[in-house]
């Protein structure tokens, strides 16, 4: 008999019905498709009829086969590219650009090598009008010490570890306190240690903050770990194939890992994965 995965909630839990069923939706991904339009090669149909809400608050993990559109999606969340069509609504309003209710944290931290972690941080400061240095200067201290990295701000990036490095510009994402935080696979190229240390401070961050993450990853016990609803994508075009609710107690350990509820997520996931790929 084949195992399906539980579903998250026991809806007689007047806790988790409150706190997580009856949040409001903060995104809202109406029939949304994307086309690259190249001149030698054709047209590329990289996202199909995604339909998606996302409640404010909740972790929701991405995965999916390579060049399924994932990056793609999170980038036209961001306001970085632009959609073909359908509707994108954020926090109730028509996606029409960046937004500094978004922060964005990318595969690499991306930090300017010539200026340190403190100006690193602080680089949001230059395209914003409303808050002073002052202001963004004290809340990079207590980020940055939140993260662990106090007493780092003098440093240059080539002086930090690479999880060091992440940490720093997940700092940047959150200097400006948006609602949202989207994160395009930032720990993979982290080795194995410190990738699990990373998911810890992410949930963690998570938690004190009380941001809506969306996070792109290629890991399914990553996925698993983190979320509270796992997106599982089709190859390309990328549509979505299932939405899997996560039922485990947070905050979330390590040991979880070796659960049996943990691999029934997990198998359930690299079925699909594995039937998709062998269907293209």
């Amino acid at each position: 008999m084949t195992q399906t995965a539980p579903r998250l909630m026991a809806v007689d839990d007047p806790m988790i019905e409150s706190e997580t069923l009856n949040r409001p939706p903060i995104i809202e991904i109406e029939d949304l498709n994307k086309v690259y339009r190249t001149r030698r090669h054709g047209d590329v149909n990289a996202l199909s009829q995604i339909n998606l809400t996302v409640r404010d608050g909740e972790f929701i993990a991405l995965v999916g086969p390579s060049g399924c559109g994932k990056s793609t999606l999170l980038k036209i969340l961001a306001g970085l590219l632009p959609r073909t069509s359908g509707n994108v609504t954020i926090n109730g309003s028509a996606l029409d650009g960046p937004s500094r209710d978004i922060g964005v944290v990318f595969q690499q931290p991306v930090l300017l090598p010539w200026r340190n972690i403190m100006q690193n941080v602080l680089l949001p400061l230059e395209f914003g009008r409303d808050r002073t240095r002052e202001d963004l200067q004290g809340r990079a201290l207590e980020l940055l010490k939140m993260v662990g990295l106090e007493g780092f701000e003098t440093r240059y990036p080539e002086e930090l570890s690479g999880g060091m490095q992440q940490r720093a510009a997940i700092v940047r994402a959150l200097i400006q306190d948006p609602r949202m935080l989207l994160m395009d696979e930032p720990f993979g190229a982290l080795d194995a240690m410190t990738r699990e240390q990373m998911n810890l401070e992410v949930l963690r961050i998570w938690q004190q903050n009380k941001k809506t993450v969306l996070f792109v990853t290629h890991s399914i016990s990553e996925a698993v770990f983190l979320a509270d609803r796992v997106v599982v994508m089709t190859p390309r075009p990328g549509a979505i194939a299932e939405i899997l609710e996560i039922d485990l107690p947070r905050p979330r350990r390590l040991e979880m890992i070796n659960s049996e509820q943990f691999g029934v997520y997990a198998t359930r996931i690299r079925r699909l994965l594995n039937a998709m790929e062998d269907l293209s």
